[in-house]
């Protein structure tokens, strides 16, 4: 018995090991697909497409994408670093897009609080009203946020809408209030170094960061896998 011990920790250790990034910060994630709402959004060229919103799902968990020029098709898997404000700000994908980082910080944090309320289903915010959440307009007051003033270059173009407007207002009535613990969230950036050996999603996700694991998890594990290991080889001599 004592023999058998280190060997599966030992087995284990190994496979984990092999699957953990070469970023001690990235983390593997696997887009599994959206909810069931959308929202039309008008084309620059005319028209409308329908697309989904809010929630995506990310590791099996809801998230938000701030991003509404590039597509994932399910089941994409790809790195990404977990980035938080205003720690890491700039790390996330569109803070270089701003003209100070007190615009890329706002725009954030904005994000951030309209998610938020819109994946816990509290407060006015998600919506632009009280009363309810509107998941498919919030999605659209945080792709606003990124696609707008020179930013926006992809296909959508998004049309002036009273109730984004409220939206994003009521987010930045938040943000002034200086109310909101940023900690809860957290964004899913692409890792473009380790996403060019053969992976690839340029999407940023929102997601709430009690859901998803922090990247020294991972190793904290591994480490109490190779403990058993070495106690179960220590018992042998």
């Amino acid at each position: 018995m004592k023999k058998l011990l280190g060997i599966p920790a030992v087995a284990i250790l190994g496979c984990l090991l092999f699957s953990l990034p070469a970023s001690a910060g990235a983390i593997l994630v696997t887009y599994t697909g959206p909810g069931g709402a959308t929202v039309n959004l008008p084309l620059a060229s005319g028209g409308t497409l329908d697309v989904y919103a809010f929630p995506y799902f990310v590791n099996g968990v809801p998230a938000m994408c701030d991003d509404a020029q590039t597509d994932v098709n399910a089941p994409l898997t790809w790195y990404a670093n977990e980035n938080y404000i205003s720690t890491s700000l700039t790390s996330l994908k569109w803070y270089s897009e701003f003209a100070t980082p007190a615009q890329a910080l706002k725009a954030y944090e904005e994000a951030a609080i309209i998610f938020y309320e819109g994946a816990t289903g509290n407060g006015i915010v998600a919506d632009g009203t009280p009363g309810g959440t509107n998941s498919a307009q919030g999605n659209v007051a945080v792709w606003w946020l990124f696609s707008n003033s020179g930013l926006y270059t992809g296909q959508y173009a998004l049309a002036s809408d009273s109730e984004i407007a409220g939206i994003v207002a009521a987010a930045a009535n938040v943000v002034a209030a200086g109310t909101f613990n940023y900690s809860q969230v957290a964004f899913l950036t692409p890792d473009s170094t380790l996403n060019s050996k053969g992976l690839g999603a340029s999407q940023e996700f929102i997601v709430l960061s009690s859901e998803m694991p922090e990247p020294a998890t991972y190793a904290l594990f591994g480490t109490g896998l190779l403990g058993l290991g070495l106690l179960g080889r220590r018992r042998r001599a």
